[in-house]
């Protein structure tokens, strides 16, 4: 391949990756003098239709998404019966690379590649598109450590109706499937989530949360097994960090994030107040899909028990034709029912703890090896019952005008699968609602049925300009003025002017619908000290934590203001600062109960111990003190101390305190 020419425009240069259904070269453009990436589908998958097909289908659903953590494609054709796409080329690293060079990774780091990689499945869910094969491998650092989400290999439409089976090789990597893909089951974006819930957990560890010695063991591991916590391997983690990527994980798909926005708004939260942030816990709807959890010695033993007590389970279709085996040393018990709902009855109550998990593990492992979805014409089977009886009557409701969200969820589970063919820009209806559906209200049809339905893109698709460094007021009126919904976050920043925009989500120029959230973080100016005079430690503590500053040395002392209050702080309020600086504070032990201090014998002179206690951060400063204009002490100061200074004096006299000639403190003390 090297050297040839593709589409009479792409000259091979050299080859610069191998997946598992195509082989990626690194070329030039003739005609736009530019280096790109091609994939060219292998010599092994051009005869398979199928592999083709899935070939089209990446390119198609790539092409159509535009978005600056997304690799572009720029172009797609066959030369003869080499099939190739063109993509932007990519300098850096995957990031597993970077996870093998970095181990635990920073968690701020890896917040923002969390960020950059969920934005990126945003905003392909919002056009239909589920990647399905979300991993470290399939993510690329830019120089600028900048993610790019490629190899939409097996991404599809998230309207096609389809089921998968598990085949690592080609389907995707068993140590980041989703549950739901691990049992063979149809998948939605809410897979890609629990994707990149793995991928997370790998950046904050090092590690991958579930590995085995082979692809089956994994993949049941993804179905019943829980990781070991993050914080056992990273405390420096926040805690609601932790709670994100433990809900992204979730086993219960209705219990993960519902979508990738959802989950963008939880991160980017996490981002302006990691110590203040709560991740909101979604709660159960039943108990139908509850993960059961099997220990490893419990799946031992089951596997001993087949071997020594081979049994077969049948599952009556009909009531007067069924039958159900049981093991020789069950044979003299009371014939059970033998209708699908007495068999589930019967299955449920059962004392027999471990023919429950032998049936569970057996119904699991058949469909991992064959990686094939068993559907019973009567009905599902569940270790809680049935989902719903196939074959009975119902009427087509009215959906137009519905949210597609909202529809999905009312009729999930009841054999009713809501289908989005495509989706329009609509004038007349918001963003996700139903326009159209192929199955009009009020027909009789008999389930399982599927409805085939259209949905609003909104009125139009719009893109948010550049709102960085603009006036908030100003921002939020262009927000709302587009019909979009703003999202204020606000920070201290000693750049940016207050009042002003640092960031936002998205990007500028990034397409955004109607109805759309921005996210936008707001400059709080410069950090300052607050005054803490009057209040109490912990008061102090609450105020500095507000502020993201550090409560230093306390020290009491007797004054006659309140027990408790504060009367002196190191750093005076008002002062800009850096982030984790250590303020001091003096704090009063109530009014004197003794004479302390003593009168000198000249000229009736009072003695008086002042105290200043100096924060050092970075480099050594110069303190001077001076008392009415002169100075009592003027040193250089090259680590954290407590100064100490008599004086003698009478009457009302003032303190005030230079670091490097600029004051810094001042106080007014009585002698």
């Amino acid at each position: 391949m090297i050297g040839k020419i593709l589409g009479d425009r792409y000259e091979i240069l050299e080859e610069i990756g191998n997946g598992g259904m195509a082989v990626v070269y690194k070329a030039k453009c003739r005609k736009l003098n530019r280096v790109v990436a091609i994939k060219v589908l292998k010599d092994e998958y051009k005869v398979d239709e199928e592999f083709v097909k899935k070939f089209n289908r990446e390119s198609q659903a790539a092409a159509s998404l535009t978005h600056p953590n997304i690799v572009s494609v720029f172009d797609v054709g066959h030369d003869d019966d080499i099939y190739y796409i063109v993509m932007e080329l990519v300098e850096g690293i995957t990031l597993k690379e970077y996870i093998k060079d970095n181990q635990k990774m920073n968690w701020r780091t890896a917040l923002k590649f969390s960020m950059q990689i969920c934005s990126a499945l945003a905003h392909a869910h919002r056009n239909g598109i589920i990647h399905r094969d979300i991993k470290p491998l399939n993510i690329i650092l830019s120089k600028e450590e900048n993610c790019k989400v490629t190899d939409f290999g097996i991404a599809c439409v998230a309207n096609m109706n389809e089921t998968r089976k598990v085949d690592e090789g080609i389907i995707g990597s068993v140590h980041y499937i989703s549950p739901e893909q691990a049992k063979g089951i149809i998948t939605d974006e809410r897979s890609d989530i629990y994707s990149l819930g793995i991928t997370m957990y790998e950046m904050l560890t090092g590690v991958l949360p579930f590995d085995g010695d082979n692809a089956v063991s994994v993949a049941v591991m993804q179905i019943n097994a829980e990781p070991k916590p993050i914080k056992d391997i990273n405390i420096a983690v926040p805690l609601s960090f932790v709670e994100i990527v433990k809900k992204a994980m979730n086993k219960d798909i209705n219990l993960r994030y519902q979508s990738a926005n959802e989950m963008y708004k939880d991160l980017y939260a996490l981002s302006n107040e990691p110590d203040v942030f709560v991740v909101e816990k979604e709660e159960p709807k039943d108990d139908m899909g509850e993960t059961k959890i099997i220990s490893k010695e419990e799946v031992e033993e089951i596997k001993n028990k087949s071997n020594d007590e081979p049994r077969e389970i049948v599952i009556p279709l009909k009531k007067e034709n069924a039958e159900e085996k049981l093991p020789d040393n069950e044979e003299n018990e009371e014939e059970e029912e033998t209708s699908v709902k007495g068999f589930i009855k019967n299955f449920v109550q059962s004392d027999n703890k471990k023919d429950k998990i032998a049936i569970i593990v057996a119904i699991i492992i058949s469909l991992l090896m064959i990686g094939t979805v068993i559907t019973i014409s009567v009905g599902v089977l569940l270790p809680n019952g049935i989902i719903s009886s196939k074959g009975e009557n119902i009427e087509i409701p009215d959906l137009v005008g519905k949210q597609l969200e909202e529809v999905k969820k009312q009729y999930e589970n009841k054999d009713f699968t809501i289908v989005v063919d495509h989706e329009e820009i609509n004038d007349e209806y918001k963003k996700g609602v139903i326009i159209s559906q192929s199955t009009g209200k009020g027909m009789e049809v008999k389930l399982p049925y599927t409805i085939h339905v259209t949905v609003s893109k909104g009125s139009k698709e719009l893109t948010i300009e550049n709102l960085r460094g603009q006036e908030v007021k100003q921002a939020k009126m262009l927000i709302k003025d587009k019909g979009l919904v703003c999202v204020e976050y606000t920070e201290f920043s000693d750049e940016v002017e207050k009042d002003y925009v640092i960031k936002q989500h998205p990007l500028p120029d990034t397409p955004v619908a109607l109805g759309d959230e921005i996210f936008i973080t707001v400059s709080k100016g410069p950090r300052t000290v607050p005054d803490l005079l009057g209040m109490t430690k912990e008061q102090a503590q609450e105020a500095l934590k507000e502020y993201e500053l550090i409560l230093g040395n306390v020290r009491e002392e007797e004054n006659d203001a309140p027990e408790g209050k504060i009367i002196e702080q190191g750093i005076e309020a008002g002062t800009e600062i850096k982030k984790d600086t250590k303020v001091s504070i003096v704090i009063s032990k109530g009014k004197k109960t003794t004479e302390s201090d003593r009168p000198s014998v000249n000229n009736d002179l009072r003695e008086y111990v002042f105290t200043h206690d100096v924060e050092i951060t970075d480099d050594p400063i110069v303190v001077e003190i001076k008392m009415n204009d002169e100075t009592i002490f003027k040193e250089k100061i090259t680590s954290s101390k407590t100064i100490s200074k008599t004086i003698k004096g009478k009457g009302e006299n003032y303190i005030a305190v230079y670091y490097d000639g600029v004051i810094r403190k001042t106080k007014k003390i009585n002698i």
